[in-house]
């Protein structure tokens, strides 16, 4: 009888043995089977009710892939990352005009950094901060957490802008029968700043360089873009003016300064100036500060030498 209940536990210990080898062979299995993974692009709208466009064709990013948790300033990215993408016409981020990666079942954190262009410059990613940002550039930042593959799926990256966008509107003031702004010429804030691969933040930069740049003006109006600014500092600027008065036509240089914001010029946001240009001197009429908009923000003028 004693044999016989050995027989049977010994039996099934070894059914039991075989069923937890088929199971961890199983789990194996699923872990090393590869999933599609797609990524798409759009623009992440602010405003009273958020709202988000799709990216436009040809525009390039670094996109880079965490087991979920990890923590960028003291993991690797995983193996294959970052991955070099273009949008296309769908918005789809494509490595080689292919919008599927393959991945194997897991979770992950995922994030995406651009300029905002066809072109994408070669940052430096140290411990979880990407390094030597400079002005003229719309970087763009997004991240999707958490996210479980288990089948194929698609992933949506909502870009926000990080840099900040100045727009300078011009008009004549008493005695100008007509005005043209051909373009300015200004001081940005210093370069070589950095962008947290977590938060997206920009570590704003507490200084002005000492360079010199040319804004070129459209319209009697100039826009541009550069670094965020802490502090409450001006912005020396220097304006070449076209003016009427009474038929004579007078070439001039302006100088003023745009005035600082109690917390900065922050990221993200617009500042709007309208400038009331006088024969001699110019006054600031009215100051707004907008969310950014991809229409407002066309055309910027970037960075050129004096």
């Amino acid at each position: 009888m004693k044999l016989v209940s050995v027989a049977i536990i010994l039996i099934g210990t070894f059914s039991s043995l075989s069923c937890i080898k088929e199971e961890k062979d199983s789990c194996r299995q699923c872990e090393n089977k590869l999933m599609k993974v797609s990524f798409k692009g759009s623009y992440m709208r602010e405003g009273i009710t958020k709202s988000s466009s799709l990216m436009p064709e040809g525009i390039e990013s670094i996109i880079l892939a965490y087991n979920a948790g990890d923590n960028p300033t003291k993991k690797s990215s995983y193996p294959g990352t970052p991955l070099f993408v273009k949008s296309d016409i769908n918005g789809y981020l494509t490595v080689n005009e292919d919008k599927n990666i393959m991945m194997p079942i897991g979770n992950y954190d995922f994030y995406a950094i651009s300029t905002n262009s066809n072109f994408m410059e070669s940052l430096i990613l140290k411990d979880g901060m990407y390094e030597g940002l400079t002005n003229g550039k719309d970087y763009l930042w997004a991240s999707q957490k958490e996210m479980k593959i288990k089948s194929d799926t698609d992933i949506t990256f909502n870009f926000a802008h990080k840099a900040t966008a100045f727009i300078l509107n011009f008009y004549s003031g008493k005695g100008i029968d007509s005005l043209f702004i051909s373009k300015i010429f200004i001081n940005q804030c210093l370069e070589g700043g950095k962008l947290s691969l977590v938060t997206g933040k920009i570590i704003p930069s507490n200084c002005l360089s000492a360079e010199i740049i040319t804004v070129k003006a459209e319209n009697n109006s100039c826009k541009w873009i550069m670094l965020p600014l802490s502090g409450k500092i001006d912005i020396p600027i220097i304006v070449d003016v076209l003016m009427q008065i009474n038929g004579k036509i007078i070439s001039k240089k302006i100088g003023t300064s745009i005035p600082a914001m109690d917390n900065g010029f922050l990221e993200g946001v617009i500042y709007v100036f309208n400038i009331i240009v006088d024969t001699e001197s110019m006054s600031f009429s009215q100051t707004s500060v907008e969310g950014w908009n991809e229409e407002k923000c066309a055309n910027l003028y970037f960075n050129e030498p004096w």
